[in-house]
């Protein structure tokens, strides 16, 4: 048996079985293979796998509220950013 902390980088554990790797949990004395749902949330737990920098499909600068992407900005990343009609500044804008 492989024990890995709760707070560990290692987290989520893959195994070998057969020709695939499978991500497994641990519930009470069993270990049983992941959903879907389950290794998505581990990752993101891990912080490997961070939804906030995935692409969603279709959207684009219009989809998103203005005010709320400003104040995100200004109040929790505390950075500098352009104004709300300065379209191609924000298309150009990377994750500082």
């Amino acid at each position: 048996m492989i024990t890995i902390p709760e707070d560990s980088p290692d987290k989520p554990y893959k195994a070998r079985q057969g020709s695939r790797w499978v991500t497994f949990v641990r519930i009470g004395s069993t270990s049983r293979e992941a959903t879907r749902e389950q290794e998505q949330r581990l990752y993101q737990t891990s912080g490997i796998f961070r939804y906030d920098i995935k692409p969603v499909p279709g959207s684009s600068l219009k989809d998103l509220d203005m005010n709320r992407l400003i104040n995100y900005f200004r109040d929790i990343r505390e950075q500098d950013c352009p104004e709300q009609e300065e379209t191609e500044q924000w298309m150009g804008r990377k994750n500082e």
